[in-house]
């Protein structure tokens, strides 16, 4: 005799349910309900945002305490050291959902930015993560120097804000960009590629990369690009 299933549900608060409440509940937030045909999830409802972050919120403040990193030096690798980057000086660059430890922070060993800025909408909680990389002092580098990593810190412009809410002070002064594993984090993917436009200077590098899904092909595939 196969064992009966059971429906569950688990909130944000990880609250659990069983049951037809359980099922209610999941017909109710099931991602399904923002797929649209032939493209995907392109948008979500600020309540599905909203309860993404809280997972996200103790994925990483209460859960992840103990945790240095966030695949910071594995995506370095899927960039090949971000050699296209080495001994290039830039004007401005953001970080766009830089979470507690960034990855601007490895691009840095390789290359300058005279102005930086971090962006995320949790950033004011991760600024007391016992191991973020950055206060508000600025943000911790190693810069190669000759062969020697050296440390310094590198001052920072902090945004406690969504990518599609972000309304830049200088538009189209970012000659560097980076957003690594954010997007399908967003809201809205049209308005974070939007805010993208607005902030990117003529000619400026986006540093991008994230996952994609199909029902064919596995989830572990990735997007990786630096373009110019």
């Amino acid at each position: 005799m196969s064992p009966q299933k059971k429906t569950v549900h688990i909130s944000a608060s990880r609250t659990v349910t069983f049951g037809a409440v359980a099922k209610e509940r999941l017909r109710q937030e099931n991602d399904r309900n923002y797929l649209v045909a032939g493209k995907g999830v392109i948008a979500v409802d600020r309540r599905r945002w909203q309860t993404a972050q809280e997972f996200e919120y103790r994925t990483w403040m209460i859960d992840g305490q103990h945790v240095r990193d966030d695949r910071n030096r594995y995506h370095r690798a899927a960039f090949d050291n971000y050699t296209a980057l080495a001994s290039r000086s830039f004007k401005r660059g953001i970080e766009l959902g830089c979470g507690p430890f960034t990855n601007i922070r490895h691009i840095l060993r390789y290359c300058r930015v005279a102005e930086l800025h971090l962006l995320d909408p949790l950033l004011h909680h991760y600024l007391h993560h016992p191991h973020r990389k950055y206060t508000k002092a600025g943000l911790r580098v190693w810069q190669r120097n000759r062969g020697i990593s050296l440390p310094r810190r590198q001052p920072v412009v902090f945004h406690n804000t969504s990518i599609e809410e972000f309304k830049p002070a200088s538009p189209n002064q970012c000659d560097l960009i980076v957003m690594i594993n954010v997007l399908e984090h967003c809201m809205n993917a049209k308005r974070v590629f939007a805010t993208i436009q607005s902030l990117a200077a003529p000619g400026a590098f986006f540093v991008f990369a994230d996952k994609y899904y199909s029902a064919t092909r596995l989830p572990s595939e990735r997007l990786c690009c630096i373009t110019s």
